[in-house]
Formats: structure tokens, C-alpha cells, sequence
């Protein structure tokens, strides 16, 4: 429903859009007549973006993947987000080599909303927010992380978000990915659901743990691109082998 949702909003936006533009043309500067078109184009630019975060919410916004690296990611979207942040959180980085394939604006939008609910976690204190990135192998000693995300037993570039803020109660927590649910009042309640959406579109997921007191982690596991796993394959020279160690490749269509 909120695909179609905002596919419809969507098409209504273009058509006020365009028709603002078109009477814009004949607007005399500086008039009350220009300043209420500007008005019109503004509130519809912004309609639009919560249309994009509907499509987000559902994992079928449209992605342009490329191979991105989720260390230069995260110090790119910190260096931006840094003078938005309260001077009273201190930022930690933790990044490990890792490298998914994905829209690099979908992934940003993931870190920004994950940084503004650590900062906002922390509530004005002093608090840390600590970000990591890396390489997480689920297999059969993580079933239950897989059986609860949803996915396939493979290596997963990992994002996490940790802040030392005052953590969520169990019944908040298991609310966390509803759309339009929030406990502040002047949210929206997409932030969570845009992040899981961003993160299924690209055939991930996401976890959270928190405690009252405790602070929270969210981690979003994303599949790693297939060059980024061939460079970490281990590799022998050419013509030596040992009883010892060796490389092992695996062919399968499945997943």
C-alpha cells in the first residue's frame, strides 16, 4: 500500500511541480504572486521526499548500484553531519575494510538517519556514538542472526551504530521498524523503517540490542560485492600447494 501510495503521490507532484514552474514564467519578480509559487514548489519538493522514504520503507526505491566502500561512506557523511550534531557527542570510528554493492545515496541516508537517533538517544548529555564497519561471516554458529534477518548463511559487510544514550524498553524496541511510529513528538517515524527497507532492497538487514540504561547498536548487514570477497579470498602462488593449506573454490547457483 505505501508503494502505491507513493507512486500515485508521486505523479500528483509532477503535475504541480510542472504547472508552478509554468506559471513561474509569467510571475512578475519579487511579487507576492512569485513568492507563493516558490512556497507551492518548496511544499511539493518535500512532499516528495516523504514519498522517497515511503518507497525506502518498502525496499522498492529505485537504486543506481555501484561498488561502494562503507569506510570512505562514513567519514564522508560524519565530515557533513558533524556541524548537526550536539558539540556535547564525541564520534568514535571503528572501520574495518568493507565493501558492499549499492546505491550510495540509499546507504547515506541509512548512516544519517542512524546518527540522528544516537544523537538524539543521548539527549543532550555528553555521550559518545561509535561507528564500525567490517566483515561478518553468518553461518550455521549464527543461525538465529539469519533465521531473525531473513538471510542466507555468506559474508555480510556489516554498519553499526552504537550510542551510550538512554536505550529503548522492550516494548519500544519491538515497535522500532513500524512506520509512523515514534516516541518523539515531532518525528515521523521513518527513520528505523526507511533504514530496513534501504537495507532489504539490497538484500540485507537489520538488528538492534538496547537496554534502559544501556544505550543501543543498530547493525545493518549488507551483502558483500563479489570483488570485494574475491580480494579476500586467500591466494597461493602459482605451482605450490601443501598438505597443509590450499585454496578451496566453490561453484553454486544457490544463493
Amino acid at each position: 500500500m505505501a508503494g502505491g501510495v507513493a507512486h500515485d503521490l508521486n505523479n500528483l507532484l509532477a503535475v504541480i511541480l510542472g504547472h508552478a514552474d509554468c506559471a513561474r514564467l509569467d510571475a512578475p519578480p519579487n511579487s507576492d504572486f512569485a513568492d507563493s509559487l516558490d512556497q507551492i514548489g518548496d511544499a511539493a519538493r518535500r512532499a516528495g521526499e516523504l514519498a522517497r522514504q515511503l518507497l525506502a520503507v518498502t525496499g522498492k526505491a529505485i537504486r543506481r548500484p555501484t561498488q561502494v566502500g562503507l569506510p570512505a561512506l562514513v567519514r564522508d557523511a560524519v565530515a557533513q553531519m558533524r556541524p548537526m550534531l550536539p558539540r556535547s557527542c564525541s564520534i568514535q570510528l571503528e572501520l574495518a575494510p568493507a565493501a558492499v554493492e549499492g546505491d550510495t545515496a540509499q546507504l547515506r541516508q541509512v548512516l544519517v538517519n542512524l546518527l540522528l537517533n544516537a544523537a538524539q538517544a543521548i539527549e543532550g548529555a555528553s555521550g559518545t556514538i561509535t561507528i564500525r564497519t567490517g566483515v561478518r561471516a553468518i553461518g550455521w554458529a549464527t543461525a538465529g542472526v539469519a533465521a531473525d534477518l531473513e538471510l542466507s548463511e555468506g559474508t555480510y559487510a556489516f554498519l553499526a551504530v552504537r550510542d551510550d544514550g538512554v536505550g529503548m524498553k522492550p516494548e519500544v524496541q519491538a515497535r522500532v521498524f513500524e512506520p509512523f511510529f515514534s516516541t518523539k513528538g515531532s518525528g515521523r517515524g521513518l527513520g528505523l523503517a526507511v533504514v530496513r527497507g534501504v537495507a532489504r532492497g539490497h538484500g540485507g538487514g537489520v538488528r538492534v540490542e538496547s537496554a534502559p540504561g544501556s544505550g543501543t547498536e543498530v547493525e545493518v548487514l549488507l551483502p558483500m560485492s563479489m570483488s570485494s570477497v574475491m580480494e579476500a579470498a586467500p591466494s597461493l602462488p602459482r605451482g605450490e600447494a601443501s598438505a597443509e593449506e590450499g585454496l578451496v573454490l566453490v561453484v553454486d547457483d544457490e544463493r
